[in-house]
């Protein structure tokens, strides 16, 4: 703890000394992994590299029997150096683990460190049981034989960044909600709502057959209504 403490405290009075102007900006998936690769002068050689986020990470000493040094516990058994390098990779990504990450890095004859800093941001990787079709209260209408109704669509437990689409027939709507007018009988009419964010997408398909019908709308309390489980 005392050393992660000194550490940090260098980092911080060191300054700006060789640091990049932004941080190279990383997505990762949840449950994968991320490597940071901090790039150097030509003809650097580079003694070590202290990680830091909140507080130190981890020190890598490249060429050492055993490079890596964890320092954070909340990282243990979840850091590796790739073979011959001074990267940092992170494996078993959490939410937890967004952030800025900052190599600061000792070279052979500088007394000056060089900083790199990383940007990560870790999103959930999305499954169509996280994609849920809402009906609009009261938007449901049937006349001669043409069933008009409007759908939201809605990502469980996504965070942010995440864009959904509708593809009915040959268009495509850029949007959480379509309007949808189907004809009665058209047995194999479905729509589909496509959600993506930086690292997935998934797709969710609904029959209007069972729309329109009504057979497959839960609904509670008069107040909204769910597609069921088919």
């Amino acid at each position: 703890l005392i050393l992660g403490s000194v550490l940090l405290f260098f980092y911080k009075e060191a300054g700006a000394f060789g640091e990049e102007s932004g941080p190279t900006r990383l997505n990762g998936a949840e449950g994968e992994s991320v490597t940071f690769a901090p790039v150097v002068p030509r003809g650097s050689r580079v003694d070590s590299v202290v990680w830091n986020g909140n507080s130190t990470i981890a020190i890598v000493t490249p060429g050492e029997p055993a490079p890596l040094r964890v320092i954070h516990t909340r990282y243990r058994d979840r850091l590796r150096v790739p073979d011959g390098s001074y990267s940092l990779q992170v494996t078993d990504l959490r939410p937890e683990d967004t952030g800025t990450y900052t190599a600061q890095i000792a070279t052979q004859g500088s007394p000056d460190p060089i900083f790199r800093r990383f940007a990560l941001r870790v999103y959930k990787k999305l499954a169509e049981s996280d994609i849920t079709a809402t009906p609009v209260l009261g938007s449901l209408s049937i006349m001669n034989e043409i069933c008009n109704i409007t759908l939201n669509c809605t990502v469980q437990g996504a965070g942010e960044d995440v864009n959904c689409t509708w593809n009915h027939t040959d268009s495509t709507v850029n949007s959480t909600s379509i309007h949808i007018s189907h004809r009665l009988g058209d047995e194999g009419a479905s729509v589909t709502c496509t959600a993506r964010n930086p690292v997935s997408s998934s797709s969710k398909s609904i029959s209007l057959k069972e729309v329109c019908a009504g057979n497959n709308l839960l609904c509670y309390k008069h107040s909204f209504c769910l597609l069921g489980k088919s």
